[in-house]
């Protein structure tokens, strides 16, 4: 998400009447301010801006646990560059202009810390009922006979367990966020005298990811984390069988005394198995250690665009004046990779041997849009006299209409990541004031 969205060029003059130059913009970085007011300019003239910045961001956290601190980040480079040439055509008074600005710092950095600490406990309670049928044949023989019996018993029985787990885990994580990048512009510009009180002017922004070679846009998450995990559980298993049996059989007796053949005698009969029960309990403990890093970086290539800035300037009487400058939506188009890194060592707590190690990175390459709202700024400049003179701006940025898109995927607000016409962001009035006073040093 870019830290300066509108940005416009801040040279001394800008910054020293609080950025309320709409209906000012008498040099050379008019064309970013309003273009109208190039037509001020009587000579060829060329400007430059350079950059020194330095942001600290405070953070605060409503959760003790959640640790954020102040993160602070600088930066220099050129800001601005321009070349103005005024000529006269057709009778009227034109004015062209060739400028290079910064548009959009995407530069930006948090970090976190976070301790967390967790137990739970988990019941679950089963209950089974499995059937067994035995068959089972005995035979025996004696000097005085024989016997045969086949034996089927039916069993039935009834398991019930119970597992009681206690959960308890402690982890230290850690957050951090870095992002940078610029989108800069080769702005053309022209304005126009339209009337000695009336002059209008464009500006034709054409925008491109780093057109230096010097800052691409690239945004780095990393969240490194460690902790343990106890878990200790304990099953207890009932089983209670009952059942019951038949059998069948022969008894076979030799011939003996009077008797010259052998006799056969048939037998069956049935019965039931005596209840009997058994308890068993088994536990478990595991102690587990772990770490692991998620990292997921967004690089941005070939991110461009066109926009135009519109401006008039109007000069209502000898010393009040009137601006208004609108600078169109546009589109910002380019492609993204997503690289995705994940790593997770497991660890045996007590022996610290190392368990388990879990490795991945997926790598993706989508088509890209940016899509930036519309920003107007109205602004009155009063002269009290060739010395001091005061101004006025009032601004709105239409950040509703803001939204981002990966390809197959939905719009969604980079300012708070809700889906696209479902957001709370509200558009974003401004307002601006600032006085310049003249201080002429009489010569000696």
């Amino acid at each position: 998400m870019a830290k300066n969205l509108n940005q416009k060029t801040a040279d001394s003059q800008t910054l020293g009447m609080g950025g309320a130059f709409t209906a000012v913009a008498d040099d050379a970085t008019a064309a970013s301010w309003n273009p109208g007011g190039l037509i001020q300019l009587e000579r060829p003239e060329a400007s430059f801006v350079t950059r020194l910045s330095y942001e600290e961001d405070r953070h605060h956290s409503g959760d003790d646990d959640f640790l954020v601190d102040r993160d602070s980040f600088d930066g220099m480079g050129l800001n601005y560059l321009s070349v103005v040439y005024p000529f006269r055509f057709l009778s009227r008074n034109w004015v062209v202009s060739l400028n290079y600005q910064e548009a959009y710092d995407f530069t930006r950095r948090f970090s976190a810390s976070q301790m967390a600490q967790s137990s739970s406990q988990h019941e679950e309670a089963d209950s089974t009922v499995y059937y067994d049928t035995q068959h089972d044949h005995l035979s025996e023989a004696h000097d005085d006979g024989s016997v045969d019996v086949d034996i089927v018993t039916e069993l039935r029985t009834r398991s019930s367990s119970a597992l009681r787990q206690l959960l308890s885990s402690e982890l230290i994580s850690s957050l951090s966020f870095e992002q940078e990048g610029l989108i800069d512009a080769i702005s053309p510009a022209v304005a126009l005298e339209v009337t000695p009180r009336v002059s209008v002017g464009v500006t034709a922004n054409f925008y491109r990811d780093d057109f230096r070679g010097q800052t691409p846009i690239q945004s780095r998450t990393t969240a490194a984390y460690s902790g343990t995990s106890d878990s200790d559980v304990v099953i207890e298993t009932d089983r209670t069988t009952t059942g019951s049996y038949t059998y069948t059989g022969t008894a076979h007796f030799p011939p003996a005394g009077g008797f010259p053949i052998g006799i056969d005698v048939d037998f069956e009969g049935s019965g039931t198995v005596d209840e009997f029960s058994e308890t068993t309990t088994s536990t478990r403990q595991d102690q587990l250690a772990f770490e692991g890093e998620l990292e997921e970086i967004n690089d941005y290539q070939s991110i461009g665009g066109v926009n135009a800035t519109l401006g008039i300037m109007c000069a209502l009487s000898r010393r009040l004046g009137f601006g208004f400058v609108v600078d169109t939506p546009w589109d910002a188009e380019g492609s993204q990779t997503r690289t995705v890194r994940n790593t997770v060592l497991t660890y045996d707590l007590p022996g610290q041997e190392l368990l388990d190690q879990t490795t991945s990175e997926v790598s993706e390459t989508g088509d890209v849009v940016f899509h930036f709202p519309l920003y107007w700024a109205a602004g009155m400049v009063m002269r009290w006299n060739n010395r001091f003179h005061t101004t006025l701006d009032v601004s709105q940025t239409l950040w509703s209409d803001f939204w981002y898109q990966v390809s197959g995927a939905g719009r969604v607000n980079p300012l708070d990541g809700t889906p696209d016409g479902e957001h709370p962001i509200r558009d974003c009035w401004g307002a601006r004031a600032g006085a310049e006073y003249l201080w002429v040093l009489a010569e000696t």
